[in-house]
Protein backbone atom coordinates (compact mmCIF):
# COMPACT_ATOMS: atom_id res chain seq x y z
CA UNK A 1 0.00 0.00 0.00
CA UNK A 2 1.35 3.14 -1.02
CA UNK A 3 1.81 5.16 1.78
CA UNK A 4 0.58 9.29 2.01
CA UNK A 5 3.54 11.55 1.38
CA UNK A 6 1.82 15.05 2.64
CA UNK A 7 -1.16 16.09 4.29
CA UNK A 8 -3.33 17.57 1.97
CA UNK A 9 -4.24 21.05 2.03
CA UNK A 10 -7.57 21.14 1.17
CA UNK A 11 -9.90 18.35 0.00
CA UNK A 12 -12.92 18.50 -2.86
CA UNK A 13 -15.73 16.40 -3.81
CA UNK A 14 -16.08 15.89 -7.88
CA UNK A 15 -19.37 14.00 -9.09
CA UNK A 16 -19.26 12.04 -12.25
CA UNK A 17 -22.22 12.34 -14.58
CA UNK A 18 -22.12 10.07 -17.74
CA UNK A 19 -19.49 12.02 -19.62
CA UNK A 20 -18.95 14.93 -17.44
CA UNK A 21 -17.14 15.77 -14.24
CA UNK A 22 -19.13 18.07 -12.13
CA UNK A 23 -17.20 20.51 -9.87
CA UNK A 24 -18.54 21.34 -6.62
CA UNK A 25 -19.70 24.97 -8.04
CA UNK A 26 -21.47 23.43 -10.71
CA UNK A 27 -19.30 23.70 -13.55
CA UNK A 28 -19.23 20.69 -15.93
CA UNK A 29 -15.73 19.70 -17.73
CA UNK A 30 -15.73 17.21 -20.27
CA UNK A 31 -12.92 15.86 -19.40
CA UNK A 32 -10.40 14.72 -16.63
CA UNK A 33 -7.62 16.80 -17.44
CA UNK A 34 -10.44 19.94 -17.64
CA UNK A 35 -11.55 18.97 -14.13
CA UNK A 36 -8.08 18.98 -12.70
CA UNK A 37 -7.15 22.29 -14.71
CA UNK A 38 -10.27 23.71 -13.32
CA UNK A 39 -9.75 22.61 -9.80
CA UNK A 40 -5.73 23.99 -9.77
CA UNK A 41 -7.18 27.64 -10.76
CA UNK A 42 -7.06 30.39 -8.83
CA UNK A 43 -6.14 28.24 -5.45
CA UNK A 44 -3.73 29.78 -3.05
CA UNK A 45 -0.79 27.74 -2.72
CA UNK A 46 -1.23 26.58 0.83
CA UNK A 47 -4.48 24.78 -0.82
CA UNK A 48 -2.22 22.28 -2.12
CA UNK A 49 -2.12 19.63 -2.64
CA UNK A 50 -5.73 18.71 -3.13
CA UNK A 51 -6.91 15.95 -2.42
CA UNK A 52 -10.27 15.10 -4.95
CA UNK A 53 -12.64 12.38 -4.48
CA UNK A 54 -14.33 11.17 -7.51
CA UNK A 55 -17.81 9.72 -7.20
CA UNK A 56 -19.27 8.24 -9.85
CA UNK A 57 -21.75 5.30 -9.89
CA UNK A 58 -19.36 3.15 -8.25
CA UNK A 59 -16.67 2.95 -5.47
CA UNK A 60 -14.96 6.53 -4.94
CA UNK A 61 -11.69 6.61 -5.42
CA UNK A 62 -9.01 9.70 -4.69
CA UNK A 63 -6.79 11.85 -6.55
CA UNK A 64 -3.94 14.12 -5.49
CA UNK A 65 -3.61 17.03 -7.33
CA UNK A 66 -0.36 19.56 -6.79
CA UNK A 67 0.07 23.14 -7.62
CA UNK A 68 2.15 21.84 -10.82
CA UNK A 69 -0.74 20.67 -12.18
CA UNK A 70 0.40 16.99 -11.07
CA UNK A 71 -2.17 14.78 -10.60
CA UNK A 72 -1.60 10.87 -8.71
CA UNK A 73 -3.97 8.10 -7.54
CA UNK A 74 -3.82 7.61 -4.00
CA UNK A 75 -3.91 3.91 -3.85
CA UNK A 76 -5.39 2.93 -0.49
CA UNK A 77 -6.06 -1.08 -0.41
CA UNK A 78 -8.06 -0.72 -3.96
CA UNK A 79 -7.54 -4.02 -5.63
CA UNK A 80 -7.55 -4.49 -9.25
CA UNK A 81 -10.86 -3.53 -10.04
CA UNK A 82 -10.49 0.20 -8.96
CA UNK A 83 -7.66 -0.38 -12.11
CA UNK A 84 -10.18 -1.82 -14.34
CA UNK A 85 -12.29 0.92 -13.70
CA UNK A 86 -10.03 3.44 -14.11
CA UNK A 87 -8.24 2.71 -16.66
CA UNK A 88 -11.01 2.60 -18.68
CA UNK A 89 -12.51 5.67 -18.27
CA UNK A 90 -9.17 7.33 -19.15
CA UNK A 91 -8.79 5.27 -22.22
CA UNK A 92 -12.35 6.22 -23.21
CA UNK A 93 -11.19 9.87 -22.30
CA UNK A 94 -8.86 9.63 -25.10
CA UNK A 95 -6.12 9.82 -22.71
CA UNK A 96 -4.53 6.98 -24.44
CA UNK A 97 -2.33 3.70 -24.11
CA UNK A 98 -0.24 4.79 -22.26
CA UNK A 99 -1.73 5.99 -19.71
CA UNK A 100 -3.50 3.38 -19.03
CA UNK A 101 -0.22 1.41 -18.27
CA UNK A 102 0.53 4.45 -16.19
CA UNK A 103 -2.41 3.26 -13.91
CA UNK A 104 -0.93 -0.72 -13.92
CA UNK A 105 2.21 0.44 -12.79
CA UNK A 106 0.70 2.31 -9.52
CA UNK A 107 -1.35 -0.81 -8.57
CA UNK A 108 1.22 -3.31 -9.36
CA UNK A 109 4.20 -1.41 -7.62
CA UNK A 110 2.10 0.65 -4.91
CA UNK A 111 3.45 3.85 -5.76
CA UNK A 112 2.23 7.15 -7.15
CA UNK A 113 2.42 7.35 -10.84
CA UNK A 114 1.84 10.46 -11.98
CA UNK A 115 -1.30 9.99 -14.27
CA UNK A 116 -1.60 13.77 -15.41
CA UNK A 117 1.14 16.47 -17.12
CA UNK A 118 1.00 19.87 -15.93
CA UNK A 119 -0.48 22.29 -17.93
CA UNK A 120 -1.26 25.92 -18.25
CA UNK A 121 -3.68 27.80 -15.67
CA UNK A 122 -6.67 28.41 -18.11
CA UNK A 123 -8.32 25.03 -19.24
CA UNK A 124 -7.99 25.34 -23.14
CA UNK A 125 -5.97 28.53 -23.66
CA UNK A 126 -4.42 28.68 -27.16
CA UNK A 127 -1.03 28.23 -27.69
CA UNK A 128 -1.23 24.93 -24.70
CA UNK A 129 -0.14 21.91 -25.93
CA UNK A 130 -2.82 19.61 -27.75
CA UNK A 131 -2.98 17.27 -24.85
CA UNK A 132 -3.83 19.66 -22.20
CA UNK A 133 -7.45 19.57 -22.82
CA UNK A 134 -9.22 18.74 -26.36
CA UNK A 135 -9.90 21.28 -28.62
CA UNK A 136 -13.62 22.36 -30.12
CA UNK A 137 -14.18 21.33 -32.93
CA UNK A 138 -16.93 23.02 -35.40
CA UNK A 139 -17.36 19.86 -37.95
CA UNK A 140 -18.31 20.26 -41.61
CA UNK A 141 -20.94 22.82 -42.89
CA UNK A 142 -23.85 20.02 -43.51
CA UNK A 143 -25.94 22.78 -44.99
CA UNK A 144 -27.60 26.42 -44.43
CA UNK A 145 -31.05 27.67 -43.44
CA UNK A 146 -32.17 29.30 -46.42
CA UNK A 147 -30.94 33.01 -46.41
CA UNK A 148 -34.27 35.34 -44.77
CA UNK A 149 -35.64 32.27 -43.30
CA UNK A 150 -35.72 32.29 -39.19
CA UNK A 151 -34.70 29.65 -36.73
CA UNK A 152 -37.50 28.36 -34.91
CA UNK A 153 -36.11 25.20 -33.00
CA UNK A 154 -35.70 21.97 -33.35
CA UNK A 155 -37.56 18.53 -32.22
CA UNK A 156 -35.41 15.77 -32.55
CA UNK A 157 -33.47 15.62 -35.04
CA UNK A 158 -35.69 18.25 -37.20
CA UNK A 159 -34.49 21.88 -37.70
CA UNK A 160 -37.87 23.60 -37.76
CA UNK A 161 -37.40 27.31 -39.50
CA UNK A 162 -39.96 30.24 -40.67
CA UNK A 163 -40.35 32.21 -43.77
CA UNK A 164 -42.95 34.45 -45.00
CA UNK A 165 -45.91 32.39 -43.78
CA UNK A 166 -44.33 28.84 -44.19
CA UNK A 167 -42.78 26.17 -41.73
CA UNK A 168 -40.17 24.15 -42.75
CA UNK A 169 -38.77 21.13 -41.28
CA UNK A 170 -35.95 19.77 -42.58
CA UNK A 171 -33.38 16.69 -41.33
CA UNK A 172 -30.97 17.69 -39.62
CA UNK A 173 -28.09 15.66 -41.09
CA UNK A 174 -29.21 16.12 -44.56
CA UNK A 175 -30.96 19.16 -44.61
CA UNK A 176 -34.03 17.37 -46.80
CA UNK A 177 -37.40 18.61 -46.56
CA UNK A 178 -39.75 16.41 -44.24
CA UNK A 179 -43.49 16.23 -44.25
CA UNK A 180 -43.96 16.90 -47.60
CA UNK A 181 -42.90 20.78 -46.42
CA UNK A 182 -42.75 23.72 -46.57
CA UNK A 183 -46.46 24.23 -45.24
CA UNK A 184 -48.53 27.48 -44.72
CA UNK A 185 -48.93 28.16 -40.83
CA UNK A 186 -51.14 31.83 -40.21
CA UNK A 187 -48.69 33.09 -37.96
CA UNK A 188 -44.70 32.73 -37.21
CA UNK A 189 -44.63 29.57 -34.18
CA UNK A 190 -43.87 30.41 -31.13
CA UNK A 191 -42.93 26.29 -30.41
CA UNK A 192 -42.36 23.31 -32.25
CA UNK A 193 -42.54 19.95 -30.38
CA UNK A 194 -42.64 16.19 -31.43
CA UNK A 195 -40.31 14.37 -32.14
CA UNK A 196 -43.03 11.75 -34.31
CA UNK A 197 -45.88 13.78 -34.48
CA UNK A 198 -45.40 17.13 -34.40
CA UNK A 199 -47.07 19.94 -32.68
CA UNK A 200 -46.39 23.59 -34.12
CA UNK A 201 -47.75 26.38 -31.94
CA UNK A 202 -48.57 29.31 -34.11
CA UNK A 203 -50.56 31.72 -32.26
CA UNK A 204 -51.89 31.90 -28.62
CA UNK A 205 -54.31 29.39 -28.84
CA UNK A 206 -53.74 27.26 -32.15
CA UNK A 207 -51.73 24.83 -32.41
CA UNK A 208 -51.56 22.68 -36.02
CA UNK A 209 -50.14 19.26 -35.76
CA UNK A 210 -48.54 17.42 -38.35
CA UNK A 211 -49.09 13.64 -38.27
CA UNK A 212 -48.48 10.47 -40.21
CA UNK A 213 -48.58 10.51 -43.59
CA UNK A 214 -48.19 14.01 -43.94
CA UNK A 215 -51.43 14.79 -42.55
CA UNK A 216 -52.46 18.22 -40.61
CA UNK A 217 -54.60 19.48 -38.55
CA UNK A 218 -55.21 22.59 -36.15
CA UNK A 219 -56.95 22.49 -32.81
CA UNK A 220 -57.47 24.96 -30.79
CA UNK A 221 -55.54 25.63 -27.45
CA UNK A 222 -51.63 25.18 -26.07
CA UNK A 223 -49.30 23.10 -26.40
CA UNK A 224 -48.27 21.33 -22.81
CA UNK A 225 -44.98 19.76 -22.65
CA UNK A 226 -44.19 18.49 -19.25
CA UNK A 227 -43.52 14.92 -20.33
CA UNK A 228 -41.34 13.09 -23.18
CA UNK A 229 -44.50 14.12 -25.60
CA UNK A 230 -46.16 16.59 -26.28
CA UNK A 231 -50.45 17.02 -25.25
CA UNK A 232 -52.74 19.85 -26.21
CA UNK A 233 -54.74 21.36 -23.22
CA UNK A 234 -57.08 24.32 -23.11
CA UNK A 235 -55.73 27.63 -21.54
CA UNK A 236 -57.87 26.82 -18.35
CA UNK A 237 -56.28 22.98 -18.43
CA UNK A 238 -59.56 21.15 -17.82
CA UNK A 239 -59.68 19.67 -21.39
CA UNK A 240 -56.80 17.87 -23.25
CA UNK A 241 -56.27 15.74 -26.48
CA UNK A 242 -52.96 14.20 -27.62
CA UNK A 243 -51.18 14.22 -30.90
CA UNK A 244 -52.81 11.35 -32.17
CA UNK A 245 -56.27 11.80 -31.32
CA UNK A 246 -55.54 14.85 -33.34
CA UNK A 247 -53.71 13.15 -36.11
CA UNK A 248 -57.03 10.86 -36.29
CA UNK A 249 -59.43 14.00 -37.27
CA UNK A 250 -60.92 14.62 -33.57
CA UNK A 251 -60.50 18.14 -32.77
CA UNK A 252 -62.74 18.14 -29.57
CA UNK A 253 -61.00 18.42 -26.78
CA UNK A 254 -61.25 15.57 -24.22
CA UNK A 255 -62.67 16.99 -20.42
CA UNK A 256 -60.26 16.03 -17.80
CA UNK A 257 -61.07 13.69 -15.37
CA UNK A 258 -62.86 15.41 -11.67
CA UNK A 259 -59.99 16.00 -9.78
CA UNK A 260 -57.10 15.36 -11.68
CA UNK A 261 -54.87 17.64 -14.00
CA UNK A 262 -52.82 16.88 -16.56
CA UNK A 263 -49.07 16.31 -15.73
CA UNK A 264 -47.85 15.48 -19.12
CA UNK A 265 -47.61 12.70 -21.80
CA UNK A 266 -45.65 9.58 -22.45
CA UNK A 267 -45.75 7.27 -25.39
CA UNK A 268 -47.98 4.94 -23.48
CA UNK A 269 -50.33 7.39 -22.65
CA UNK A 270 -51.23 10.86 -21.07
CA UNK A 271 -50.38 11.53 -17.19
CA UNK A 272 -53.19 12.63 -14.86
CA UNK A 273 -51.97 13.85 -11.35
CA UNK A 274 -54.00 14.05 -8.36
CA UNK A 275 -53.63 15.73 -4.52
CA UNK A 276 -50.30 13.65 -4.05
CA UNK A 277 -51.07 10.86 -6.72
CA UNK A 278 -50.06 9.89 -10.67
CA UNK A 279 -51.61 7.49 -13.59
CA UNK A 280 -50.80 6.83 -16.81
CA UNK A 281 -53.22 6.52 -19.20
CA UNK A 282 -55.88 3.89 -17.59
CA UNK A 283 -53.47 2.50 -15.36
CA UNK A 284 -53.80 2.49 -11.57
CA UNK A 285 -53.05 5.97 -9.81
CA UNK A 286 -49.41 5.38 -7.73
CA UNK A 287 -48.97 7.52 -4.65
CA UNK A 288 -46.28 9.84 -4.32
CA UNK A 289 -44.52 9.61 -0.70
CA UNK A 290 -44.02 12.58 1.16
CA UNK A 291 -41.07 13.90 1.74
CA UNK A 292 -41.81 14.82 5.33
CA UNK A 293 -44.72 13.66 7.49
CA UNK A 294 -47.76 16.43 6.89
CA UNK A 295 -46.24 17.83 3.46
CA UNK A 296 -48.52 17.82 0.69
CA UNK A 297 -47.92 18.49 -3.42
CA UNK A 298 -48.00 22.46 -4.11
CA UNK A 299 -46.72 21.70 -7.54
CA UNK A 300 -46.63 19.41 -10.30
CA UNK A 301 -42.64 19.81 -12.70
CA UNK A 302 -42.47 17.20 -14.75
CA UNK A 303 -42.75 13.52 -15.62
CA UNK A 304 -40.66 10.81 -17.43
CA UNK A 305 -41.39 6.91 -17.85
CA UNK A 306 -39.04 6.48 -14.85
CA UNK A 307 -39.48 9.55 -12.84
CA UNK A 308 -41.78 12.14 -11.30
CA UNK A 309 -41.02 15.68 -10.21
CA UNK A 310 -42.88 17.49 -8.13
CA UNK A 311 -42.48 20.13 -5.24
CA UNK A 312 -43.66 19.88 -2.07
CA UNK A 313 -43.85 22.86 -0.06
CA UNK A 314 -40.68 24.16 0.15
CA UNK A 315 -38.74 21.08 -1.04
CA UNK A 316 -38.73 19.62 -4.38
CA UNK A 317 -39.06 15.67 -4.88
CA UNK A 318 -38.01 12.82 -8.12
CA UNK A 319 -40.30 10.22 -7.10
CA UNK A 320 -40.33 6.94 -8.83
CA UNK A 321 -43.25 6.88 -11.02
CA UNK A 322 -44.34 3.03 -10.07
CA UNK A 323 -43.85 3.07 -6.65
CA UNK A 324 -43.79 6.71 -5.87
CA UNK A 325 -40.99 6.36 -3.50
CA UNK A 326 -38.73 9.40 -3.12
CA UNK A 327 -35.26 8.92 -4.84
CA UNK A 328 -33.86 12.18 -4.28
CA UNK A 329 -34.85 15.25 -3.16
CA UNK A 330 -33.50 19.47 -2.43
CA UNK A 331 -34.81 22.87 -1.25
CA UNK A 332 -36.06 24.75 -3.83
CA UNK A 333 -34.31 27.72 -4.34
CA UNK A 334 -36.15 30.74 -4.52
CA UNK A 335 -38.34 30.82 -7.47
CA UNK A 336 -40.73 27.87 -8.34
CA UNK A 337 -38.86 25.27 -9.87
CA UNK A 338 -39.52 24.85 -13.82
CA UNK A 339 -39.04 22.68 -16.59
CA UNK A 340 -36.83 23.95 -19.69
CA UNK A 341 -37.50 21.88 -22.93
CA UNK A 342 -37.03 18.76 -21.07
CA UNK A 343 -34.71 19.98 -18.26
CA UNK A 344 -35.56 20.79 -14.91
CA UNK A 345 -34.12 23.57 -13.15
CA UNK A 346 -34.05 24.15 -9.71
CA UNK A 347 -32.32 27.23 -8.47
CA UNK A 348 -29.06 25.88 -9.58
CA UNK A 349 -29.70 22.39 -9.63
CA UNK A 350 -30.98 20.11 -12.21
CA UNK A 351 -32.44 16.36 -12.38
CA UNK A 352 -29.94 13.76 -13.84
CA UNK A 353 -31.57 10.34 -14.43
CA UNK A 354 -32.94 9.87 -10.81
CA UNK A 355 -30.96 12.32 -8.91
CA UNK A 356 -30.20 16.26 -8.54
CA UNK A 357 -26.65 17.14 -9.87
CA UNK A 358 -25.29 20.88 -9.54
CA UNK A 359 -25.90 23.12 -13.11
CA UNK A 360 -22.68 24.86 -14.20
CA UNK A 361 -21.96 28.56 -13.85
CA UNK A 362 -23.69 30.42 -17.38
CA UNK A 363 -25.27 27.24 -18.45
CA UNK A 364 -27.38 27.59 -21.08
CA UNK A 365 -30.30 25.00 -22.15
CA UNK A 366 -30.29 24.50 -25.79
CA UNK A 367 -32.53 21.91 -27.35
CA UNK A 368 -33.28 20.28 -24.63
CA UNK A 369 -29.68 19.92 -23.67
CA UNK A 370 -27.43 21.81 -20.80
CA UNK A 371 -24.35 23.17 -22.70
CA UNK A 372 -21.79 24.80 -20.17
CA UNK A 373 -19.21 27.30 -21.07
CA UNK A 374 -15.57 27.68 -20.39
CA UNK A 375 -13.01 30.64 -19.29
CA UNK A 376 -12.18 30.21 -23.22
CA UNK A 377 -15.46 30.67 -24.97
CA UNK A 378 -15.71 26.89 -25.87
CA UNK A 379 -19.27 24.92 -24.37
CA UNK A 380 -19.58 21.60 -24.32
CA UNK A 381 -22.37 19.07 -23.37
CA UNK A 382 -21.54 15.92 -22.56
CA UNK A 383 -18.82 14.58 -24.78
CA UNK A 384 -19.75 17.19 -27.07
CA UNK A 385 -17.15 20.49 -27.25
CA UNK A 386 -18.09 23.22 -29.76
CA UNK A 387 -16.75 26.70 -30.50
CA UNK A 388 -19.73 28.49 -29.86
CA UNK A 389 -22.69 28.28 -27.71
CA UNK A 390 -25.28 26.42 -30.20
CA UNK A 391 -28.43 27.70 -31.47
CA UNK A 392 -29.73 24.11 -31.26
CA UNK A 393 -28.22 20.97 -31.66
CA UNK A 394 -29.45 17.46 -32.39
CA UNK A 395 -27.99 13.88 -32.08
CA UNK A 396 -25.24 14.44 -34.52
CA UNK A 397 -25.29 17.95 -35.46
CA UNK A 398 -25.40 21.88 -34.72
CA UNK A 399 -26.22 24.79 -36.20
CA UNK A 400 -24.00 28.03 -35.26
CA UNK A 401 -24.73 32.06 -34.75
CA UNK A 402 -24.83 31.92 -39.06
CA UNK A 403 -27.60 29.57 -39.27
CA UNK A 404 -25.41 26.55 -40.80
CA UNK A 405 -25.78 23.06 -39.91
CA UNK A 406 -22.81 21.90 -39.01
CA UNK A 407 -21.68 18.38 -38.42
CA UNK A 408 -21.23 17.20 -34.20
CA UNK A 409 -18.31 15.96 -33.39
CA UNK A 410 -17.72 14.66 -29.82
CA UNK A 411 -14.73 13.21 -27.80
CA UNK A 412 -14.84 10.10 -28.88
CA UNK A 413 -14.68 11.38 -32.59
CA UNK A 414 -17.90 9.74 -33.73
Amino acid sequence: MAAQATKPGSSVEVRRDGDAWILPDGTRAGSPQEAMAWLREGRAEHEFPVLVTVIGDQEPYKLRLDAEGMAVLVQEGQDENLFRRVSAMFTRSRWGIALAIALVLVLLSALLIPLFAGGASNPETPGEDASASPAADAGDVLWTIPEGANLVGSTGDLVASYQVGKLSLREGQTGAEQKLGPFEVPGKPARVLGPELIAVQFSDDKVLVVGSYDSRSTVEGVIQGRGTRPVIVSKDQRKYLTLKEADSDIKELRTVPAGESVLGALPQGVVFASADSVRVGEAKAVKMLAPTEGAKVSAWVAVTNETVVAEWGSTVVIHDIKTGAVLDQAPTEGERTTFDQGVVINGGETVSGKAFVNLCNGYAVVSGQVWCPSPSGTWTSGSARLPEKPAAAGSSWWIDSKNNVRRLVKESGQ
